[in-house]
């Protein structure tokens, strides 16, 4: 089998510790609360569930015009 199609890591190379977010780096504060990425979070999910679909059907109906 080629290289291309084969894992480079093993299951067992279980370093992750859950933590989910990276660590910034040191010195570097971060100026993000957790109410302002909830915010921005739900924002987003707006956008690509109910502006999104709106805006490509209006492209769809221009396009077929």
């Amino acid at each position: 089998m080629s290289k291309a199609f084969t894992s480079e890591t093993d299951p067992d190379d279980d370093d992750d510790d859950g933590a989910g977010a990276p660590a910034l780096p040191r010195g570097l504060r971060n100026y993000m609360t957790p109410q302002g990425h909830e915010a921005l979070r739900s924002e987003l999910l707006h956008l690509l569930d109910e502006e999104r679909p709106k805006m490509v059907e209006v492209v769809h109906w221009a396009a077929s015009n």
